[in-house]
């Protein structure tokens, strides 16, 4: 085994790999001696790129229509045992020989990577969607809040100021300067709601007859 070919190894393996999951490797070169091995367009293009140990070239090809692949090339350099088969190329030692590439399918990845790309897309989306609905119910409730609030500040700057009462009546002379009632006053200017009643001192004053009866039983 140890006698065979490198390209020759190469291409059983890249048979074997194309098999079982479609991966294919290639062995190309600028000046092939086999035919089948002249470089792809791409690995044409990967090989003018290359000038130094340590270069590789890769590339995604994604077609509509198709198979999409992953495509990666790493250089050749010639060596002491490349002399033996090259040395009738005019290869020399440190030249550059050539490369080998290897084609992976991808489609089932990509379609498993926008799967889940569409999977955060719409997670996102929600989040982004509650975000607008929660910054609208608060703008609704802050509005709220502040009508309640300039209404009660209003209802509130209604009874500030001075005041014109009556100071035997106890009537209110409004803006218009009609008199009103004290209680219809506030009444109309506020919640506020009265109930009647006599306080022991104007019982005395209006009713004393009734004032001295209570003076008695005590």
């Amino acid at each position: 085994m140890t006698m065979i070919n490198p390209a020759y190894m190469t291409r059983q393996l890249s048979e074997i790999a194309s098999n079982r999951n479609k991966v294919k490797f290639h062995i190309t070169s600028q000046k092939p001696i086999r035919p089948a091995n002249a470089p792809y367009p791409w690995e044409e293009k990967a090989l003018q790129k290359f000038s130094r140990t340590g270069d590789e070239y890769y590339e995604w090809n994604l077609p509509k229509k198709g198979t999409r692949e992953f495509r990666y090339m790493a250089p050749l350099w010639t060596e002491e045992a490349c002399l033996k088969c090259h040395a009738k190329q005019g290869y020399k030692l440190g030249e550059l020989r050539g490369g080998i590439s290897v084609s992976i399918p991808v489609g089932t990845i990509l379609s498993i990577r926008d799967h889940a790309i569409w999977k955060l897309d719409l997670i996102f989306l929600g989040i982004w969607l509650l975000g607008i609905i929660g910054i609208y119910g608060s703008y609704r409730s802050s509005v709220k809040t502040l009508t309640e609030l300039q209404a009660a500040f209003g209802e509130i700057n209604m009874l500030r100021g001075i005041i014109p009462i009556c100071s035997s009546c106890k009537k209110i002379r409004t803006d218009s300067g009609a008199w009103e009632q004290i209680e219809v006053y506030i009444r109309d200017r506020s919640d506020a709601e009265f109930s009647h009643g006599i306080c022991p001192d104007c019982v005395k004053t209006l009713y004393p007859e009734y004032s001295k009866e209570e003076s008695n039983d005590d």
